[in-house]
């Protein structure tokens, strides 16, 4: 009996020493940067205008050394913006993923904010994104943007993968079907709240899930695990380009909402196309994820509608044959960095030399 009792007492012991340790390694990680908030809005209608859950902290770092941190708080659509949004006021909304929402970046080095500063206003030009965007859910965002907050320009920014990501049906985003029917599959199912509680506000948690990318094993996970070792392994499947012409149902779709518009002229429209910038740098090129004849048809069709297509690889070779400053994060981050969104916010600028409202902002 005796030994029993000290066997409990050690489990407790050492239970309690590990609810200690967790507990400080927590009150340690709330004074880090660790990724918090950016919780998708329970409301899923309305989105990705109102992305986040709106007027809520968040923080950012990237990866297990916390680098690129970043606090700030969601605005009243749920956009990473210092101020909230109100119909009318912004002559330019910038629309695009990861890249506009420039979560790794102070607010002011954005590409929306440098292009504020230059108009003469905070809210001259607006972000409009949400992580993981492609063109079909760019389709939507201009639709929303010009119902809700009536830009007077659209800015979209355009990065490898747009066109071909809303070819495939993925949770939480928009996609084509073989008819190029536009539809939405829910990131949540029926029931089911958003991420929240005690885990959710945890700091130690984030960092495990959200900046180390840490995935609970659960039972499916364990199956497939197990199932996997007991089958030979496959050979390694021969790498292929992404077909020719395969992105052509998002050209279509984006051009059609784009024309069909009839808010924002055609002289007020610009679709910045990111580059592989990795080039000038001397890296091996990357293998594109969307096709060429894709992306040539939709700078082709923008321009024949009067449109302005810039390609920014032009922009960032000339800055960096004078330069030889970097863009971006890389080698372990590709998202631009300020001088990235500088580069970017001139040539949207250029873009739009002759529409009234980068020439006259709205006091």
């Amino acid at each position: 009996m005796q030994a029993v009792v000290k066997l409990v007492k050690a489990l407790a012991a050492l239970l309690l020493g590990m609810l200690l340790m967790l507990a400080a390694a927590e009150l340690f990680m709330r004074g880090l940067p660790v990724i918090q908030g950016r919780i998708r809005a329970l409301d899923e209608s309305h989105w990705p205008l109102r992305n986040y859950q709106p007027d809520q902290p968040y923080q950012y770092s990237f990866g297990w050394d916390l680098r690129h941190g970043q606090r700030g708080r969601t605005n009243n659509f749920g956009q990473l913006a210092p101020f909230d949004f109100q119909s009318g006021r912004a002559q330019v909304a910038v629309i695009g993923d990861s890249f506009v929402e420039s979560a790794m970046n102070a607010y002011e080095d954005s590409l929306h904010a440098q292009m504020a500063q230059r108009l003469g206003r905070p809210d001259a030009a607006i972000g409009l994104a949400a992580s993981g965007l492609s063109a079909v859910d760019y389709t939507v965002m201009v639709e929303q943007a010009l119902r809700d907050l009536a830009p007077k320009a659209l800015v979209l920014v355009l990065i490898d993968g747009d066109l071909s990501e809303g070819l495939h049906e993925r949770r939480g985003w928009h996609h084509l079907d073989e008819q190029g029917q536009r539809h939405y599959r829910p990131l949540r199912g029926e029931g089911q709240g958003a991420f929240s509680g005690s885990l959710a506000s945890s700091s130690l948690w984030g960092y495990l899930r959200r900046n180390l990318g840490w995935q609970p094993p659960s039972l499916q996970s364990l199956k497939s695990t197990l199932t996997a070792s007991l089958l030979p392994t496959p050979a390694e499947p021969t790498a292929r380009g992404p077909v020719e012409g395969q992105g052509l149902p998002a050209v279509r779709a984006l051009m059609q909402t784009l024309q069909n518009q009839t808010q924002v002229p055609p002289a007020c429209i610009a679709v910045l196309f990111d580059s592989d910038r990795g080039r000038l740098y001397g890296r091996k090129p990357q293998a594109p994820k969307d096709d060429a004849v894709s992306r040539a048809a939709l700078a082709e069709a923008l321009r024949q509608a009067g449109m302005a297509a810039v390609d920014l690889g032009e922009h960032f070779a000339r800055h960096y044959a004078t330069h030889g400053q970097r863009f971006d994060h890389s080698p372990i981050d590709s998202h631009w960095n300020a001088l990235g969104h500088q580069v970017a916010a001139e040539a949207a600028l250029q873009a739009l030399a002759a529409c009234p409202a980068t020439q006259n902002p709205t006091p």
